[in-house]
C-alpha cells in the first residue's frame, strides 16, 4: 500500500499551457484553410465563368462569403480541421486516444443518456419558442442564423444538417469537452475544468456578447453532461440533435405553428431541461481531477487485491 500511495503522489498532472496554445492554432488553422479553400474556390468559379481571371481584385470575394453555398463550404472545412486536430492530439498522447477523448462508452443508463442528451436542444427550442411568440430578446447572430437557414432549399438543406448538425456538433464537442475539457480536468479539477472550456467555446461563438453568453451555458451544460457520463458521447448527441434541430426549425417555420403549439414546445423544453439539469447535480461533486481519481481506484483494487 505504501508503494502504491508513492507512485500515485509521483504523478504529474498535465501541463494546461499546451491546451490553450493547441486551441489557438487549431482555429488560426482553420480559419486560414478555410479562407484559402474559399478564395481559391470563388476564384476558379468566377474564371470558368469569364473564361480566365487575370486580377484577383475583380472576384467578388464579400457576395461569395455571404452566399449559401460559400458559408457552407467555409464551415465544413473549419470543423473539419478541429475535428482532425483533436483527434491528431489525442494520438500523440501516450494514454489511450479513446480514452484521451473519452469517446467511450456512457458510464449511466440509456435512459439517463437520453434525457442528457435532449437537454441541448430542450435549450436552443426554448429560445426558439419564445422568439416565435415575439418574447424575449433576439441577438443579431439569432437572426443572421435564421434568415441564412430561411434561404436554405432543397438539397442544400439536407448538406447544411451533415455540416452544421454532424460534423460541426461532432468535431467541437471531440475537441472542447473531448480533449480540452479533460487535458484541464486532469489538472484543475471537474469544476474548473467545465468552466474553462466552455469560456473557450464561447469565445469560438464571438460574435455578439449575448451569443457568447448563451454559448458559454450551452458548454457548461455540455460539460457537466461529459464529466457525469463520463464520455463525450452524450454530448455530441445533444450538440448535434441541437444544430440540426435550428437548421430546420427556423423562425418563420415555428412562427407559422401558431401561438398556441409555440406555447406547448416551450413547456415541453423547460421541463425536459428540468428534468436534464436535475439529474445532473452529481456531477459537480468530486474535487479530484478525473486522470488522477482513476489511477488512485486502480491502484485501491490492486492493493486490495495483494492483502
Amino acid at each position: 500500500m505504501r508503494e502504491s500511495s508513492r507512485d500515485f503522489l509521483l504523478i504529474k498532472p498535465p501541463r494546461v499551457w499546451t491546451v490553450f496554445l493547441t486551441y489557438a492554432l487549431s482555429f488560426i488553422l482553420a480559419g486560414l484553410i478555410s479562407q484559402t479553400v474559399l478564395i481559391t474556390t470563388v476564384a476558379w468559379r468566377s474564371g470558368s465563368a469569364s473564361g480566365s481571371v487575370t486580377d484577383m481584385t475583380e472576384v467578388n470575394f464579400q457576395g461569395a462569403s455571404e452566399s449559401e453555398s460559400e458559408v457552407i463550404l467555409r464551415v465544413g472545412c473549419e470543423e473539419t480541421v478541429l475535428g482532425c486536430a483533436a483527434v491528431g492530439l489525442a494520438f500523440m498522447s501516450p494514454a489511450s486516444w479513446r480514452k484521451r477523448l473519452r469517446l467511450v462508452r456512457p458510464r449511466i443508463s440509456p435512459l439517463r443518456q437520453l434525457v442528457f442528451s435532449a437537454g441541448c436542444p430542450a435549450i436552443g427550442f426554448v429560445f426558439l419558442s419564445l422568439a416565435a411568440l415575439n418574447v424575449g430578446y433576439q441577438t443579431q447572430t439569432f437572426q443572421e442564423d435564421d434568415k441564412f437557414h430561411s434561404r436554405l432549399t432543397g438539397g442544400a438543406i439536407v448538406i447544411a444538417v451533415i455540416v452544421f448538425g454532424l460534423l460541426a456538433g461532432t468535431a467541437e464537442e471531440l475537441l472542447f469537452r473531448g480533449f480540452i475539457q479533460t487535458r484541464l480536468s486532469d489538472r484543475w479539477g471537474p469544476n474548473k475544468g467545465v468552466l474553462w472550456s466552455s469560456v473557450l467555446f464561447g469565445v469560438t461563438h464571438f460574435s455578439d456578447l449575448p451569443n457568447v453568453a448563451s454559448a458559454i451555458g450551452v458548454g457548461i451544460y455540455l460539460g457537466y453532461v461529459t464529466e457525469r457520463a463520463n464520455s463525450v458521447l452524450p454530448a455530441i448527441i445533444g450538440h448535434v440533435t441541437n444544430n440540426a434541430a435550428m437548421v430546420l426549425c427556423t423562425l418563420d417555420r415555428m412562427s407559422s405553428l401558431g401561438p398556441r403549439l409555440n406555447l406547448l414546445i416551450l413547456c415541453i423544453s423547460i421541463l425536459t431541461l428540468r428534468f436534464s439539469i436535475h439529474y445532473l447535480r452529481p456531477a459537480a461533486a468530486g474535487g479530484m481531477p478525473s486522470a488522477l481519481r482513476g489511477h488512485a481506484e486502480g491502484e485501491s483494487s490492486n492493493g486490495s487485491s495483494r492483502k
